[in-house]
């Protein structure tokens, strides 16, 4: 089955998370890192994933597998500077930032991206 197939039946059929104060869409997420809101300390590893993998984390996010893993940030307040940093999570915000800045590498569109993140909630 193909990555749009498999999104397909995943917007088709939604997995709807327990919303809570905080939860937020991934594509509000991809956003964040995309705008600068969301900054990649030091001490994280580059990113390595191979195509491979990127397009295998999309299709899970496409179906009804979960959990999808997860993204971790924190917050460092110096002063009036309260920048957020991602703790864990970062192979998987460089793939989605690189599908929505690439989409046709991933043989997808944007629109197509942000309907697929819009219907993934994060805690």
């Amino acid at each position: 089955m193909s990555l749009n197939q498999v999104t397909q039946l995943r917007l088709q059929h939604p997995v709807h998370l327990a919303q809570k104060d905080g939860t937020r869409n991934l594509w509000e997420v991809v956003n964040d890192l995309r705008n600068g809101m969301l900054h990649i300390p030091f001490h994280q590893r580059e990113f390595v994933w191979p195509m491979e993998k990127q397009v295998g984390w999309l299709e899970r996010l496409g179906s009804d597998v979960w959990p999808v893993g997860v993204i971790v940030t924190y917050q460092v307040s110096s002063g009036s500077d309260r920048k957020v940093y991602i703790n864990d999570g970062n192979q998987r915000l460089g793939t989605l930032l690189r599908a929505v800045l690439n989409p046709e590498l991933f043989g997808l569109t944007l629109e197509y991206l942000e309907a697929l993140l819009r219907a993934v909630q994060m805690p």
